[in-house]
């Protein structure tokens, strides 16, 4: 498998990068909620701890699961 190649070359920057390039709804505005509060952002992409990077004025990262995708 050349994913698995890659990662036991040490080329895990290639896997994440080409992971951020088919992440859903990157470069987009999306809605998102976190609690009660819904809110409007940017999806930059996934950093190396696997968290979402979105921006809105700033930029948050939110853990897996923290919030939800509102369509």
């Amino acid at each position: 498998n050349k994913n698995l190649e890659q990662l036991f070359s040490g080329k895990e920057n290639l896997i994440l990068k080409t992971y951020n390039e088919h992440l859903y709804k990157r470069t987009e505005i999306v809605k998102l909620k976190q609690g009660s509060i819904v809110f409007s952002g940017l999806v930059k992409g996934v950093n190396n701890a696997g968290k979402l990077i979105v921006e809105n004025d700033v930029e948050h990262i939110f853990e897996t699961g923290s919030i939800e995708w509102i369509h």
